[in-house]
């Protein structure tokens, strides 16, 4: 009663799985930094996806970018529907006026991912943030922008090439 193969008999295994190299981009609105955003992201294994998104922003009187790479988690593989966590830091930069500043800080996102086809994914999720202090100075004016703690919720649509 031994568990191995009979001579000659051959026992199917299922391959190796091979990693991933899809390339997406899209639009991505959230994360508790901006107006508008743009979102890149590269799966390259099974359930992890690392991302790069952008992002512009008029506010009060100031405007700026942000620049947040993140890695995002999945709980089944990255070209299915799925729930994920993502998080990441974030550098913002600012312009009030002639003064600028900048400052990291970081956010966190639950949510699900919804895949339509072999290219369109829909995402919807809820997470924190937390903005950095950021103080501007054109040499004359000092402008400070306390940070900021909160709640978001995140929308995205991508395209997997």
């Amino acid at each position: 009663m031994g568990g191995g193969a009979a001579p000659g008999q051959v026992i199917a295994t299922s391959p190796p799985s091979e990693p991933r190299w899809d390339f997406g981009v899209g639009y991505l609105r959230g994360t508790g930094l901006g107006n508008f955003g743009v979102s890149a992201a590269m799966a390259w294994m099974r359930r992890v996806t690392p991302q790069l998104h952008v992002f512009g922003f008029f506010d009060d009187g100031s405007r700026g970018f942000a620049v947040v790479p993140a890695l995002k988690l999945t709980s089944r593989e990255a070209t299915r529907s799925t729930a994920f966590v993502t998080f990441g830091v974030q550098y913002m930069r600012m312009w009030f006026g002639d003064a600028t500043g900048g400052g990291f800080g970081g956010y966190g996102t639950i949510g699900y991912s919804f895949r339509f086809g072999p290219g369109f994914e829909l995402e919807l999720g809820v997470g924190l943030h937390g903005k950095p202090t950021i103080r501007g100075t054109d040499g004359v004016v000092s402008v400070v922008q306390q940070s900021t703690f909160g709640v978001h919720l995140d929308a995205g649509l991508r395209y997997w090439f």
